[in-house]
């Protein structure tokens, strides 16, 4: 097999090739006009050279140039295009997040003793009320982790109380997280 040559036609994409020549022709006419202009006059040879390189073809000319879509003025949306409502009223009335959220309450309450148990240096009262806290903690993650999917999937991420439900879980994920380590009397 014959390896092409940088003289072979078949070495590549025409269209390549003249838009190769179209940036260097474009570029030799900003150089000239920048020495044109720094120069303050103009020799026979620069007007002749910035002739051919606005006579050279237009690489782009035969692309459809098509109208940004209009920018809308005064828009009564939110200020984060990115956030909207798309889940209904009573989306937080849920089974789940009720569920979820009254267990969270009561492992926050536990979490709060244990780190003041910590704060104080009463060891044994973190270790109890920390797997206490994890444990409530379990429950409420698991109550909502099929539903927040759920609804993920049917309105998006960017819906307010979707977002609102994704922060809340995200704050008992990283409390559990704090005690996953603890021992369990029985472990």
């Amino acid at each position: 097999m014959r390896k092409p040559t940088s003289n072979s036609p078949s070495m590549g994409n025409p269209l390549i090739a003249v838009l190769l020549v179209a940036g260097a022709g474009i570029g030799a006419a900003v150089l000239i006009s920048n020495l044109i202009g720094s120069s303050g006059g103009q020799t026979k040879e620069q007007a002749e050279a910035l002739e051919r390189a606005n006579q050279l073809p237009d690489p782009f000319a035969d692309l459809n140039r098509a109208e940004p879509p209009p920018v809308p003025g005064n828009h009564a949306g939110p200020s984060n295009p990115r956030a909207r409502d798309t889940s209904p009223e009573d989306l937080l009335d849920a089974d789940e997040w009720v569920r979820g959220t009254n267990n969270a309450r009561e492992a926050k309450v536990l979490d709060e003793a244990a780190r003041a148990a910590k704060k104080s240096g009463d060891e044994s009262t973190y270790v109890l009320k920390g797997i206490a806290a994890r444990e409530k903690f379990s429950v409420a993650l698991d109550e909502v982790r099929d539903w927040e999917l759920k609804i993920r999937d049917q309105y998006g991420d960017a819906d307010r109380k979707v977002r609102l439900v994704i922060k809340e879980i995200t704050a008992w994920s990283k409390a559990w997280r704090r005690y996953r380590k603890l021992a369990t009397a029985g472990g």
